[in-house]
């Protein structure tokens, strides 16, 4: 049986009546990703055009909101050596093939596969998130989780 969380997901474009808050199956991580506890989410523009859906671009749908995200370690998988369970994180939302020659050169947004959690892959605004272990920025312990999620997708912006 899977397990299930709570999640806000986007089933068809439209006004806010379309944020549902639903049960999902709670992620299962590959060997090079962690399950992530999420403790904040922050609601950035991005979600706005998910929702709200952008003349000429077709999302991905249903889909669960949030790129902005911290939380905790909860799992993680065999291959992972660089963070531990109860290590404090945010998750850098821009993701891609890490083999890729884009990536490899540091331009990752350049990748034909890159994506943005809550875009292209299921975000943070769930009780459970996976992400890939090199997504994963460690937060240090006076800072709240409240701000740190309030950082990642702003600063891939800037």
């Amino acid at each position: 049986m899977t397990e299930t969380m709570k999640a806000v997901l986007v089933r068809e474009h439209g006004g806010v009546d379309k944020l549902l808050i639903e049960d999902a199956a709670r992620p299962t991580i590959r060997p090079d990703e962690v399950l992530i506890d999420v403790k904040a989410a922050g609601i950035n523009h991005l979600d706005l055009w998910i929702r709200k859906g952008v003349p000429g671009h077709e999302f991905p749908l249903p889909m669960i909101l949030g790129t902005d995200i911290a939380g905790v370690v909860a799992e993680k998988g065999e291959l992972v050596n660089n963070v531990q369970i109860g290590d404090r994180v945010a998750i850098m939302p821009g993701f891609a093939d890490p083999t890729s020659e884009e990536t490899l050169s540091g331009n990752i947004h350049l990748a034909r596969d890159y994506g943005i959690f809550g875009e292209t892959r299921n975000g943070g605004c769930a009780e459970y998130m996976d992400a890939p272990a090199v997504n994963l920025l460690p937060i240090p312990d006076a800072m709240s989780f409240t701000d740190a999620a309030a950082c990642p997708l702003v600063f891939l912006t800037a």
